[in-house]
């Protein structure tokens, strides 16, 4: 397989190179914002900017469209909205088969 092709199953083109530059971008902005909070209000730059990018990971794990918190809740609501279903039909409970008697002598 070429450089420049792709599989029939693989990602659509495009779609992963949007995905790291967004990454690219959070990452960036997010240092900066740490490094900002750092000169501010005079702490550690390394541990600003762990804390500014784990504040922006989280609120993009809470709002993820397909994986995140939000998507779960509004699947369970979705859910919840259904007419319940009726319990399966139980089986008859089978009758124990007796063991087979020895052959008698």
């Amino acid at each position: 397989m070429g450089a420049g092709r792709r599989s029939r199953n693989g990602p659509r083109p495009g779609r992963r190179s949007d995905g790291y530059l967004l990454a690219s971008v959070f990452g960036c902005a997010g240092s900066l914002a740490g490094l900002y909070v750092s000169y501010t209000y005079d702490l550690a730059a390394g541990g600003s900017v762990v804390v500014v990018l784990t504040a922006v990971f989280a609120v993009v794990w809470l709002l993820a469209p397909r994986h995140g918190l939000a998507a779960k809740l509004r699947t369970r609501g979705r859910a919840d909205d259904r007419e319940p279903t009726s319990p399966p039909e139980s089986r008859p409970a089978q009758a124990a088969v007796p063991a087979e008697a020895p052959a008698a002598l």
